[in-house]
């Protein structure tokens, strides 16, 4: 069934391209253009200078745009941002706050991670 269907498909593209290819003449000369009438020059002159009160009203339009913007994303950010405790703990005291380790448990960590380390090295061989 899909086999006919891309048959008929590749047919159906193979016959509308083919008055396409029957153009002939793509890369022959081009043929001459019309002449056309030359329109009658201007009398108005522009100097092609802006007013200095024109650019004083574009820089007060960009300063303001520009504080806008920035009033807008930080208002944002700031909304958006977690609160950062700035002094004391993470975590309150008494609800099971993480302690520093004793010189024993540090102590069972390290034969432990020896032990490890000694494990790997025999499996190597």
């Amino acid at each position: 069934m899909t086999r006919r269907i891309a048959l008929i498909t590749t047919l159906l593209v193979l016959a509308v391209a083919a008055p396409a290819s029957a153009q002939s003449g793509a890369f022959g000369p081009l043929p001459q253009a019309e002449p056309t009438a030359t329109p009658a020059p201007t009398t108005t002159v522009d100097t092609g200078e802006t007013g200095s009160r024109t650019l004083w009203i574009i820089l007060g339009a960009l300063v303001v745009g520009f504080g806008v913007m920035g009033v807008l994303i930080t208002r944002d950010a700031r909304s958006k941002a977690p609160e950062i405790a700035t002094a004391g703990p993470v975590v309150p005291e008494g609800t099971g706050a993480r302690k520093p380790h004793t010189q024993a448990a540090k102590k069972k960590m390290r034969q432990k991670t020896r032990a490890q380390k000694q494990a790997r090295k025999a499996h190597r061989r």
